[in-house]
C-alpha cells in the first residue's frame, strides 16, 4: 500500500480552487497571494499527485470527493 500523499496547506487550499474551474489568476487573488506563487504551488501540487492538466485535477478532486460532481 501506498503511503499517503501529503499537501501542503497552500496547496491544499488551492487543489479545490483550480479544481472548480478557476484560473490560476483568480485561484490566487482568492488566496490572497501573487500567481507566480500560486504557479509554483500548482506545479508542486501537479508532481506530487503524479497529474498533468486541469481535466484530471479535476477528476481527482471527485473522487477524493473534495468538490462535488
Amino acid at each position: 500500500m501506498r503511503p499517503p500523499i501529503r499537501l501542503s496547506r497552500r496547496e491544499t487550499e488551492l487543489l479545490p480552487l483550480l479544481a472548480r474551474g478557476l484560473t490560476l489568476r483568480d485561484a490566487a487573488a482568492t488566496m490572497s497571494i501573487s500567481y507566480k506563487t500560486a504557479d509554483s504551488y500548482r506545479s508542486s501540487l501537479l508532481r506530487k499527485l503524479n497529474i498533468r492538466d486541469r481535466v484530471e485535477l479535476a477528476r481527482y478532486a471527485i473522487r477524493q470527493r473534495i468538490i462535488e460532481p
